[in-house]
């Protein structure tokens, strides 16, 4: 992306969007700035979750799982979990997510923030997952964080 519009200042994601940017990041995408909204710690858990959700039989979610996990590997990523990739980064993020998210608990986006070491967590109430997308709060604290020099 980099090579086709220059460079980025920062990026936006919202659930697995958020994910997708720490798995870039940990890969080698230049960013100043990351905001993650609603994103989850682990991939493992979410497809977890969702196979659990879906009451997909164990054999079918380890198939599914085993699957999915391969197929990011496959794609020169050396890792599917966004907690270790995040450790070591020296981008600054926010983190936020709402402590009423059903989809995503909130406590992976407190995993996130402890750790990110630069990266600061921001809590919500009543949003839940995806109503987080319109909330004006949530919309100013992101374009704030990005536009702050």
């Amino acid at each position: 992306m980099q090579a086709t519009f220059g460079p980025l200042r920062a990026a936006i994601g919202h659930s697995m969007g958020g994910g997708s940017i720490a798995i870039a990041l940990a890969n080698g995408l230049a960013l100043e700035r990351a905001v993650l909204i609603a994103s989850p710690a682990s991939l493992h858990e979410v497809l977890h979750r969702f196979a659990d959700a879906m009451h997909l039989p164990s054999r079918a979610t380890a198939h599914f799982v085993n699957r999915l996990r391969a197929q990011v590997v496959a794609r020169g990523h050396r890792d599917v979990d966004v907690l270790p990739l995040v450790s070591t980064l020296p981008t600054r993020a926010l983190v936020v997510h709402a402590r009423d998210d059903r989809e995503v608990p909130f406590t992976d986006g407190e995993r996130i923030a402890r750790a990110w070491p630069a990266a600061q967590l921001v809590a919500v109430d009543g949003v839940g997952h995806r109503r987080i997308l319109r909330d004006a709060a949530v919309i100013e604290t992101a374009v704030r964080f990005v536009a702050d020099d």
